[in-house]
């Protein structure tokens, strides 16, 4: 599950959400049940609601990707701490339902160009001190719990300020194929 895509789709409907596809697994095992414009607590199909889907398709062998926050922070003017409570109401929920919590993995915020401008605008400043407390706070349980973190926060062509204006991103949010072929070998090098 990513955030980002068509909701409750199965397949991906934009290219700003192949990465999972990109992965290098057999098309049949990946399931996109992507939600596009919403993240853990906004949004009428919000993360909650995908994480049911998802957990439909648990199984011993299955692994559950999310990433998400952007839009948390930009249209729900969320705090990294109320952002990083609202993730961990999500955990619960997927841990609740049977999935172990190495079944999970979990991607950080990257860079978002000149701040928020999808959404009220926000200065670039506000929300990177958001999207760096969520993700310090999200690396920390990680290692507590033991889900996997993805640190493309870290990433200098996706995480670090600045990077959202370089050739892997589209629009200053979204990274282009090329971005998603970056986060694909983020998240296979992270096994």
């Amino acid at each position: 599950m990513t955030g980002g895509g068509a909701k409750g789709a199965a397949k991906v409907s934009n290219r700003w959400q192949a990465w999972p596809y990109k992965l290098g697994l057999p098309a049949s095992k990946v399931r996109n049940l992507a939600v596009w414009g919403s993240g853990y607590t906004n949004g009428e199909h919000n993360f909650m609601i995908a994480g049911l889907e998802a957990d439909k398709l648990r199984a011993s062998d299955a692994l559950l990707f999310v990433w998400g926050g952007y839009w948390d922070i930009c249209k729900g003017r969320k705090t990294g701490e109320e952002l990083f409570a609202a993730f961990e109401a999500w955990l619960a929920a997927r841990v609740a339902a049977g999935w172990a919590y190495k079944q999970i993995v979990v991607l950080t915020i990257i860079d978002a160009g000149d701040g928020c401008f999808f959404g009220p605008r926000m200065p670039v400043e506000d929300y990177d001190a958001r999207r760096k407390a969520f993700n310090l706070r999200l690396a920390s349980k990680g290692a507590e719990l033991g889900f996997r973190v993805v640190r493309l926060d870290l990433d200098p062509r996706l995480g670090v300020r600045g990077a959202s204006k370089n050739i892997y991103f589209k629009d200053k949010v979204h990274p282009r194929d090329l971005g998603q072929t970056v986060v694909a070998e983020l998240v296979r090098d992270g096994f």
